[in-house]
């Protein structure tokens, strides 16, 4: 009877009498905590977890929307900031990439500012440069053939660097824009670049996701007629392009997270129905999504997922040592709770705290803490916050709409009737015995 006792009330809790997935809320999701302050506030910038533990982050915008060339360490150990080597140039929207030698690949971006606060009027680079950790110190490296911004660099198995997509942009003689129709491979070993096949035309805002055979997963983004229709697997190997059918939504300024079973789930962004890009001044729309894509790439088939509780695009999604997601902030995610998407039991649990901010980053520490830096919003360009996933315990309903506390009563209910019909059953032997001759004989 416990076995049963135990299994009855595990349903009642969990949902799982057949009830479907759906979103959750929590109110407790692990701990959050304020991070001691950077010296430099900055949004759009990069932040990347180095082998020594420490998280180096860099360039970015100030509240001003100036770009900046200051980078500052942050020590998790002892919640500490430390001013480090400055970028030879200021940059903003540009990517940073872990080597497999340990340095970090600098690549293209903003350099007179960032053009989400100028109004689209910005200049891209095609300048690189590397940071020896060892020796704090930058190195310039081989330029690329395209300026570009808001591009996609994704490391490779070979230890290359795979460069996508972005605008390329300048302000002589006059402010003008291009998309480069092609990418470009950097050799860390040479410091040389090549340039890729064509075929996955030119776009911005979008992702690119190395996959575990290797291939690399392009989603979403704009063009310069709209949203891009299509997602592109890249075979570096081969140096083709093949093209996967198409997911539920276009979208673009999104995330994009490999899963531990190989799978990508791609969250949020403006879907391609809110998309609008006036021509010739990439202006985006406004109306975010909360929807999501699961890619199976064994299958090469797009899966639905459930939808985050708040719409959100310039977020962050991180994925934790347990398999789940955090995702932070974004655009229009009012009020901005963090949401985790839990993958095994496949739906959505939410956090209490309120954390408004876009165009951040989160960073995953090695002891399975993530460092949530910048961005704008209120107070966001010059707090960091940390959080602790093994801290609280999320209360999940998977009922829908019947709130935890609801389901706990049922559960504590189904207790009662089975404690109370236990009893009588005991009641009802005891008495049987007690009229029965031979059971008192025998006694």
């Amino acid at each position: 009877m416990r076995r049963a006792l135990s299994l009855v009330c595990l349903a009642v809790v969990t949902g799982s009498l057949g009830a479907p997935a759906v979103l959750a809320k929590t109110e407790d999701l692990g701990g959050w905590s304020l991070a001691a302050t950077p010296a430099t506030g900055r949004a759009h910038h990069t932040a990347i977890l180095l082998r020594t533990g420490r998280v180096r982050g860099a360039g970015g915008v100030d509240a001003h929307g100036t770009a900046t060339a200051t980078v500052e360490l942050f020590d998790p150990a002892l919640n500490r900031w430390s001013a480090a080597s400055p970028l030879s140039t200021s940059r903003t929207e540009h990517t940073a990439t872990l080597l497999s030698d340990g340095r970090v690949l600098v690549v293209g971006g903003f350099h007179v500012g960032d053009t989400f606060s100028n109004r689209g009027v910005s200049e891209s680079l095609n300048a690189v440069e590397s940071y020896d950790p060892r020796y704090n110190h930058w190195t310039p490296a081989a330029s690329m053939a395209y300026h570009r911004a808001r591009h996609t660099a994704t490391l490779l198995t070979d230890g290359r660097v795979l460069v996508l997509g972005g605008i390329s942009s300048t302000m002589q003689p006059n402010w003008s824009w291009s998309l480069p129709d092609q990418g470009e491979l950097y050799d860390p070993r040479t410091n040389r670049w090549s340039v890729t096949a064509p075929g996955l035309g030119g776009r911005q805002g979008h992702t690119a996701t190395l996959l575990p055979d290797g291939r690399v997963l392009v989603v979403g983004g704009i063009g310069e007629t709209g949203p891009e229709p299509s997602a592109k697997l890249y075979d570096s190997v081969g140096d083709t392009w093949a093209t996967t059918p198409p997911p539920s939504l276009l979208r673009d300024l999104h995330t994009a997270s490999l899963l531990p079973d190989g799978r990508v789930l791609i969250l949020g962004g403006v879907g391609a129905e809110a998309a609008e890009v006036a021509q010739g001044s990439m202006q985006y729309g406004t109306e975010p999504e909360a929807s999501g894509d699961l890619y199976d790439p064994s299958r090469n088939i797009w899966l639905p997922t459930p939808a985050m509780h708040s719409m959100r695009l310039l977020h962050t999604a991180t994925l934790l040592h347990d398999g789940s997601v955090l995702v932070v902030g974004g655009a229009y995610a009012n009020p901005g709770h963090p949401e985790i998407y839990e993958i095994g039991a496949n739906y959505w649990v939410q956090a209490t705290v309120v954390i408004n901010r876009h165009g951040h980053t989160a960073t995953l520490l090695p002891d399975g803490r993530v460092l949530v830096v910048g961005g704008f919003g209120i107070d966001a360009m010059s707090t960091a916050w940390i959080y602790r996933p093994d801290t609280g315990v999320a209360q999940v309903s998977r009922w829908g709409p019947v709130p935890t506390a609801l389901a706990l009563l049922a559960a504590l209910g189904v207790l009662l009737v089975l404690i109370w019909g236990g009893r009588l059953r005991l009641s009802l032997r005891k008495r049987l015995r007690h009229d029965d001759p031979d059971q008192r004989i025998a006694s």
